[in-house]
């Protein structure tokens, strides 16, 4: 007799007592983090492809595994600005993080009164 297992996000968890049941990932929401790396991959794979370097080329310059570069372009692990300028040295650009105002920040703050001293 088989052991009934979980199905827990791709991943069978094999337990005496459960019952076969599949269990799917909650939708995902993408927060802004999100959208920030996930802009930087795609400028990354364009960049690629229009080199015409492959990922083991890449990781050849980047001095990493080839697997690692596969799980980043995936999005399968979170990368560091150190990564990140890695990749842009790797692709002869260069990676300048920058900090701009929020669309909604800046409509929202004309609207605010100044602030009063205690």
């Amino acid at each position: 007799m088989r052991t009934p297992c979980i199905l827990k996000r791709g991943i069978r968890l094999h337990t005496p007592r459960a019952r076969s049941v599949t269990a799917h990932p909650a939708p995902r929401v993408m927060n802004a983090i999100d959208r920030i790396g996930s802009a930087f991959l795609r400028k990354v794979i364009v960049l690629m492809k229009q080199q015409g370097l492959s990922q083991t080329a890449v990781a050849k310059r980047m001095n990493v595994s080839r697997p690692y570069v596969t799980k980043v372009l995936h999005g399968d692990v979170n990368i560091s600005f150190r990564t990140a300028a890695k990749f842009a040295h790797a692709l002869q650009m260069d990676f300048t993080p920058e900090l701009h105002p929020s669309q909604d920040h800046c409509a929202l703050s004309t609207n605010l009164p100044e602030p009063t001293r205690l």
